[in-house]
């Protein structure tokens, strides 16, 4: 039986971004994909 596909974005370019990034990389239930990243300090 196949993984199912979790999409994920990330919200923030700091440490948390970092911490959630690995995290959902250990989700071993689903197969994750970050799909998007936004931050704000990437618009300047």
């Amino acid at each position: 039986m196949s993984k199912k596909i979790l999409k994920a974005g990330i919200i923030g370019s700091g440490f948390a971004a970092r911490f959630h990034f690995d995290a959902l990389q250990r989700v071993h239930s689903a197969q994750v994909e970050v799909v998007g990243v936004f931050s704000k300090s990437s618009l300047n």
